[in-house]
């Protein structure tokens, strides 16, 4: 209910009243894409690709100088629960690695901020998850491995549809990650693969190629010469 919602709220800013006046927020709702292209001593040569990401801010704590990036959730299952998975989950670190290739200083580590959205009880919890360079170059690395495997995948059904196999068999070339069926809401894709491929379940989609910077003429961009490269960024001029 509305009421069960702002009290909610209420629990959560009253909290942190404290806390959040040491928190300076440098960015809110920082989005933007980092290329992964090889480096020497990779253990393979790839084609590069781009990584886009959209974090929920960047946050500087006054007390220490030191950068964090803010990863805010709620959760019906438990507060420490969803701590317990941010501290290994590969998005907050992708976000610290994504962060640390902008020119400027270091970042330290994810901030998960979790708000429990439960009936009976009020419940928030807020931490601080360090990432170590080594931390962010497994990721890296990982998030190589998932890009290359998404490939290979890609070329076996282009091989099994210039053979004419049926579109099931080809289908079946790429796994189904479920455990993800209702992050975020309920994916698109959801009825597809629930009642499989019909014009009724086919009639929302639509072939397209989607460019988010397309036809911005609002968009001033602009190149910035960093250790790994040209950074490419674009700022809002209206």
């Amino acid at each position: 209910t509305k009421e069960a919602g702002l009290s909610m709220i209420d629990h959560y800013c009253d909290s942190y009243l404290n806390e959040d006046n040491l928190l300076q927020p440098l960015e809110v709702e920082l989005a933007g894409a980092v290329e992964i292209k090889y480096q020497p001593g990779d253990p393979f040569e790839f084609d590069p690709f781009w990584y886009a990401f959209k974090m929920d801010g960047v946050h500087k704590r006054l007390n220490y100088g030191d950068l964090w990036v803010a990863e805010m959730k709620n959760t019906g299952g438990g507060v420490k629960r969803e701590l317990t998975k941010l501290r290994l989950s590969r998005q907050p670190t992708g976000y610290v690695y994504c962060a640390r290739q902008f020119p400027g200083p270091d970042v330290t580590g994810a901030m998960p901020d979790v708000v429990g959205v439960l009936v009976k009880t009020r419940e928030c919890q807020r931490d601080f998850f360090p990432k170590t360079k080594a931390m962010t170059d497994n990721w890296r690395l990982q998030t190589i491995n998932i890009v290359q495997d998404w490939r290979r995948m890609q070329r076996a059904a282009s091989i099994q549809r210039a053979h004419l196999d049926s579109f099931e068999s080809i289908l079946n070339t790429f796994y189904q990650n479920t455990s993800e069926c209702t992050s975020y809401g309920l994916c698109a894709f959801y009825d597809i693969c629930r009642d499989g491929f019909s014009p009724a379940t086919l009639s929302p989609f639509a072939k397209n190629t989607w460019n988010p910077l397309e036809n911005q003429t609002h968009l001033e961009r602009k190149e910035v010469k960093t250790e790994t490269g040209v950074l490419e960024t674009y700022k809002v001029t209206a």
